[in-house]
């Protein structure tokens, strides 16, 4: 029986290990009662206080199959078309037509065109 104090991960993983061994993989009751068991390790870590597993050193888990937010498609407006910030869920960015998938990025002034890149060239003359 797991409890709410379990170290849950280490313990998933010690069951877990006691699936590893192909012969025991053979008896399906002691398949079903290991796996049972960690599901109740899974749902601890869901449902107990976040604040006595973060003292114990665990991580809650959210909702099963993730927040509800993961699960639907968010529905943002592109705020760039409203002057606020990009909408960064869906970039515009073009492609580089000599690379297909790659961004085409540009190529920033070079306020140092001027300069030697020879070091005989910045000798004085004489």
């Amino acid at each position: 029986m797991a409890i709410a104090t379990d170290d849950h991960a280490k313990h998933i993983r010690e069951h877990k290990s006691v699936l590893a061994d192909p012969s025991l993989r053979m008896d399906p009751v002691l398949v079903q009662a290991v796996t049972d068991h960690i599901k109740e390790h899974l749902g601890l870590l869901r449902s107990v206080d976040p604040d006595l597993l973060a003292i114990i050193g665990e991580q809650p888990l959210g909702p099963q199959g993730g927040s509800p937010a993961n699960q639907q498609q968010l529905n943002v407006p592109d705020a760039s078309m409203q002057g606020g910030a990009p909408n960064m869920m869906n970039p515009q960015v073009a492609t580089n037509p000599e690379m297909p998938g790659m961004p085409n990025i540009p190529t920033p002034p070079a306020p140092f065109d001027n300069l030697p890149t020879n070091p005989e060239d910045m000798l004085p003359e004489g």
